[in-house]
């Protein structure tokens, strides 16, 4: 099934808008930005305008259930989800001293001033993102 170039531009669009809803920094061109990350994970592509038309279905598709019917971003949006998923993933190799909610606000306060995950903003996020992915690295998890 092919798609018409006007279909083309508005998935597109869709796809920039709604990550920027849920925080996502869509003009990061980092390969290792959250919002790179969920388009190769979801689509397979890192830009979105390399992403096949199944891609692109995927994406909106992820986008749209974190998003929900309200257009309102879910709490913490999918960076603090994956705050948590790579904070478990050193709490569950026993790296960390206090794997709990409280042990990841502490250490979400130290990296970007504030003491939850849900409300970073995208830049702030993307940061703790990352110095967990380095963590994960050097202690030889896959994040």
């Amino acid at each position: 099934m092919r798609t018409q170039p006007d279909d083309r531009a508005r998935e597109i669009a869709a796809i920039h808008i709604m990550a920027t809803q849920l925080g996502l920094d869509t003009a990061d061109k980092s390969e290792a930005s959250a919002y790179r990350t969920m388009l190769r994970e979801r689509g397979g592509a890192a830009s979105a305008s390399k992403l096949s038309p199944q891609g692109r279905k995927r994406v909106l598709a992820h986008l749209r259930s974190c998003v929900g019917p309200a257009q309102q971003r879910p709490p913490g949006g999918w960076q603090a989800a994956k705050i948590r998923k790579l904070w478990k993933l050193l709490g569950d190799a026993g790296v960390l001293r206090d794997p709990s909610e409280r042990g990841l606000g502490e250490f979400v306060q130290a990296q970007a001033g504030m003491s939850s995950p849900n409300f970073l903003p995208a830049k702030d996020a993307n940061r703790v993102v990352e110095a967990l992915k380095a963590w994960c690295a050097r202690k030889g998890l896959s994040a």
